[in-house]
């Protein structure tokens, strides 16, 4: 019985998530600045009438008896067809949004301007290394960077970074955690990225936990991005302290 329901849940959860998703990317090319809380609003008024519809139909083809497997689970698809609702609205935001990071590695305050999704006028200020992250509309986008004008193509998701003036080099590597996270063996592999505007897909961005919990304490494999002034910093500051002792 559990496995029915469960297969039950995750079949209108399928579908209306299916469904949700068409709506809103249609919706999306018809007015591409439409706010989140509309696409959900939206896709929520979805599901609305499909579980109207359902138990409409549930309710007609009820026999006691032989409930048969709408009527017997009409509360699981109805539970099903919200959740689906909710994971299309957030996967269509998630899927027209671009979140870049703007790293000011430079010794002065940088401004920032630019149009987001809904057509808002978005103006910060940057600090001296510090990073501020945008969320853009997904393709060409024009900013302004300190009044001057700019323009980058910009891919859905995470991991685009703006390396303001070029400041920063980057090095994409590895860390190992678990139970051989103090092999010296271990090889990571190393990749140096200097460069204005580029996205790269990593576990973590500019830092990483010193442990992570793992299962039973296996090993595990994370990659980070790091600056190399951050890195050369760090081994300063060791080889500092290891005179000091």
């Amino acid at each position: 019985m559990k496995i029915k329901l469960l297969i039950a849940l995750l079949i209108a959860i399928f579908i209306n998530f299916a469904i949700a998703m068409v709506i809103n990317l249609i919706l999306h090319t018809v007015w591409t600045s439409a706010p989140f809380w509309f696409i959900l609003v939206f896709a929520l008024l979805i599901a609305l009438l499909l579980v109207r519809f359902l138990s409409k139909v549930a309710n007609n083809n009820a026999n006691p008896e032989a409930p048969g497997a709408l009527a017997a689970n009409k509360w699981v698809w109805m539970l099903g067809i919200f959740a689906g609702a909710l994971f299309g609205a957030f996967s269509t935001e998630t899927q027209n949004t671009s979140y870049v990071k703007f790293d000011n590695g430079t010794a002065k305050e940088v401004k920032l301007s630019f149009t987001d999704r809904t057509k808002e006028e978005i103006n910060v200020v940057i600090k001296p290394d510090s990073v501020y992250e945008a969320e853009m509309p997904v393709g060409k986008i024009k900013f302004n960077l300190n009044g001057k004008g700019r323009e980058i193509e910009t891919t859905q998701g995470k991991g685009s970074i703006f390396n303001i003036d070029t400041a920063h080099t980057y090095i994409k590597t590895e860390i190992m955690y678990g139970k051989s996270a103090d092999d010296k063996g271990f090889d990571p592999k190393m990749e140096t990225i200097h460069e204005e505007f580029f996205k790269v897909d990593v576990d973590y961005y500019f830092e990483a936990p010193d442990q992570i919990l793992t299962k039973r304490g296996r090993d595990k494999t994370k990659t980070v991005l790091y600056r190399m002034k951050d890195v050369l910093k760090e081994r300063s500051n060791r080889l500092l302290l290891r005179h000091s002792l």
